[in-house]
């Protein structure tokens, strides 16, 4: 069973070609498709929440129910893995659509498999290499919609904009699959973005034009302050600097920090983990990034940093 996004809820779908894969020198007519729409991303979310549902039912001592959630997350993770890689294109479909066709338009959406655990190994790198291609990469973040596509505007609220609290998830999941220079590009682009916010605020969104066509082009509707923006960049540098903390285990762990090319310097104060409130700086030397706890208050905490 596939979890179908009706229009009118939720993310609007771009026009697409419904019919599967494009021929030979054929592009996406740019039609809409049939509802209801099963879009891929939100397919990744289901195997996640089967995921975290089976930990929160083995930390209850529920065993039984804990396996049952596992096994969904499995199944589903398999089905997505099966119903929606289109192995031509070495990418995955946007969606299928409500005559079981594959939607191939290539959007930002992809990403999220990554955070959401779903693709395999190469099919993670095959992703990154799609969307860090130039068509979707605009220099500032990746765009929600590639510019070869026949619908991309760059100006549109979905078929073209980015959207910095998009981009973080995507970071998140390329840094989960180690793919950390992928990831810094990303991050890279978005560093660049503040420059041009007011209090390097981001915004909710802004337009998908390229960088090498000049400065960053502000989405003029945009709401700044807005939740998910302002929450980005916490995600960001969490997943670059590879921070985790464990609570239960009154642990932080640090795996695999990575610095910006544009940052020598980087300390982060106040991080609550259980109990605790550690701060810590990390530091370019040469092309590694040294870790130093500095101070720890409220309760004991471990330091592990994991360097592969």
């Amino acid at each position: 069973m596939y979890h179908h996004q009706d229009a009118g809820g939720g993310r609007e779908v771009p026009g697409h070609l419904a019919g599967g894969l494009p021929g030979p020198g054929q592009l996406n007519s740019g039609r809409r498709a049939d509802l209801p729409i099963a879009l891929v991303e939100v397919q990744g979310y289901c195997v996640d929440a089967y995921r975290r549902g089976a930990n929160i039912f083995r930390h209850l001592g529920d065993e039984d129910l804990a396996r049952t959630y596992e096994g969904r997350a499995e199944a589903m993770r398999e089905l997505v893995n099966r119903a929606f890689w289109m192995p031509e294109a070495s990418r995955y479909a946007f969606a299928i659509d409500g005559r079981d066709r594959l939607l191939p338009t290539i959007v930002s959406n992809l990403g999220h498999l990554l955070w959401s655990g779903v693709a395999t190994p190469d099919r993670a790198t095959a992703t990154a290499r799609t969307l860090l291609a130039s068509s979707s990469f605009s220099g500032f973040g990746i765009r929600t919609l590639a510019s070869d596509q026949p619908v991309y505007n760059p100006l549109s609220y979905h078929n073209g904009t980015v959207w910095p609290h998009d981009n973080a998830l995507i970071v998140r999941g390329l840094t989960r699959y180690g793919l950390r220079h992928e990831a810094v590009k990303a991050f890279d682009g978005l560093y660049a973005a503040m420059g041009y916010c007011r209090d390097r605020r981001l915004p909710e969104l802004f337009c998908g034009i390229g960088k090498r066509s000049g400065p960053l082009v502000r989405y003029p509707v945009a709401c700044s302050p807005q939740a998910w923006a302002s929450a980005a960049p916490f995600l960001l540098l969490q997943s670059i600097l590879g921070i985790h903390g464990d609570a239960p285990r009154g642990c932080l762990v640090v795996k695999n920090p990575s610095l910006p090319k544009n940052v020598r310097k980087l300390e982060l104060h106040g991080m609550r983990v259980g109990g605790a409130l550690v701060s810590v700086r990390f530091r370019r030397v040469g092309s590694r990034c040294h870790v130093d706890r500095l101070d720890v208050t409220g309760g004991a905490l471990k330091t592990e940093i994991e360097i592969d």
